[in-house]
């Protein structure tokens, strides 16, 4: 319907509260509410989404989608239900939910940036509506559906193999930031014209060379088709550098060394340097989409102890 619904909670000037917070995405009106404990016992950290008037099944999915990065913690989906205008049942539906074999209930509540300007865990509606907003409005171009999957399971992998799927996380959301950004990124050594004019002498110096057959067609292909490729560590400086972000040194050598070492089997003791390094990669998914889609100015620093808030532009410290 079209009326406002009536929620107990005590009211504040920004229209918030410890049980609710009012909400406009796309054009329309919901209510994200947290739930008491006793009314849905068997459920953990119970809560729901009201939206007001008819939303499609894919709204909502954004919706949760947007949310789950905003607000650091994955949204299990049990069901919904529909009511009339006067609030009189019309449909339910209760689905089987996934939580990635239940790991998501272990996860503690990791917000990418701040929320709230005075309370940690507060929620202050301007800010919140700006970051999930931002996020709503860069869903299709960023490929957030995908983005938003390998960035939980990075979360909830077992620390031997997060550093793959966190360096699968931030190449895929690397990649779709370079196929959507108006301004386009050079992803290659030499400029066209010049690479054009190039390409010809080296596949000459090839032939020339005598080599035995096989080599020669293998070097032949790469000239051809990936020799001028820019490799990913350029192309990746080159997207932060149009995004405004500094990295540290720690932070620059993490994704390739843990990345590396988990790919090819990490054998020895999981140890508190690790778990930092695993904190920088997490981090820096915050700190490139909260730019991507300027969703805040500001991230949690997660690899320092004591957490700080930084400017977003500006690198952990080493």
């Amino acid at each position: 319907g079209s009326a406002d619904p009536v929620i107990t909670a005590s009211r504040r000037e920004n229209h918030s509260s410890s049980n609710a917070v009012r909400l406009e995405i796309g054009g329309r009106t919901l209510y994200v509410c947290s739930v008491r404990q006793e009314v849905a016992k068997d459920v953990r950290k119970p809560g729901y989404i009201l939206y007001m008037g008819d939303v499609s099944e894919d709204f909502r999915r954004r919706v949760k989608t947007c949310l789950s990065l905003t607000m650091g913690r994955y949204l299990v989906h049990l069901g919904h239900a529909c009511f009339s205008t006067d609030w009189s049942l019309l449909q339910f539906e209760a689905v089987s939910s996934y939580s990635i074999g239940g790991n998501v209930f272990k996860l503690p509540t990791v917000l990418p940036a701040p929320l709230h300007l005075t309370w940690e865990w507060g929620i202050d509606r301007t800010l919140l509506t700006r970051a999930v907003n931002a996020i709503y409005e860069k869903y299709e171009c960023l490929n957030l559906a995908n983005v938003n999957w390998a960035y939980w399971h990075a979360v909830a992998a077992t620390p031997h193999i997060a550093g793959v799927h966190y360096g699968a996380l931030l190449e895929s959301l690397e990649r779709s930031y370079l196929d959507s950004e108006d301004t386009k990124i050079n992803r290659t050594l030499v400029e066209s014209g010049s690479w054009e004019a190039l390409r010809p002498k080296l596949l000459k110096c090839v032939a020339d060379e005598g080599l035995e057959k096989d080599v020669e067609t293998v070097l032949k292909n790469k000239i051809a088709s990936n020799l001028n490729n820019a490799p990913q560590s350029i192309v990746t400086q080159r997207v932060l550098s149009i995004l405004g972000l500094t990295l540290g040194i720690r932070e620059g050598n993490a994704p390739s060394l843990v990345r590396n070492q988990s790919a090819h089997g990490k054998d020895d003791d999981i140890d508190n340097e690790w778990i930092r390094n695993l904190n920088i990669l997490r981090t820096r998914f915050h700190r490139m989409i909260l730019s991507m889609t300027n969703a805040s100015d500001f991230y949690y620093d997660y690899f320092t102890i004591g957490r700080p808030v930084r400017r977003l532009g500006e690198p952990i410290s080493d």
